[in-house]
């Protein structure tokens, strides 16, 4: 995520979303921390990604519209949510940049 500059992931099983993991997550857990922070309070067996990732996902399918996008967004205070084809696999991923895009062009 660091290295892609990505905000937040989906984890998939069998290319089906079951949640998302984020930066916040990682911090909330803390797996990892600020340099500043010291290193008090740190895991003693490293944290897996099913232990701190969000879950359940919520999700839309590709054929919903930005509308049903904001709403479920807003509903859930949530920045990103992925999007499923008809059967229910990973296609991508909308965030509030994406929304913005689309509702000013």
């Amino acid at each position: 995520m660091k290295e892609r500059e990505f905000a937040a992931c989906p984890v998939v099983v069998e290319g089906k979303p079951i949640g998302i993991l984020s930066q916040q997550d990682f911090l909330e857990s803390g797996a990892v921390r600020p340099q500043f922070e010291a290193r008090k309070g740190m895991f003693k067996n490293p944290a897996t990604i099913f232990t701190i990732m969000k879950t359940p996902a919520m999700w839309l399918k590709s054929s919903d519209t930005v509308e049903e996008a904001v709403g479920l967004m807003l509903e859930r205070d949530i920045g990103r949510v992925p999007i499923i084809n008809d059967k229910g696999l990973l296609v991508g991923l909308v965030d509030r940049e994406d929304i913005l895009k689309a509702l000013i062009s």
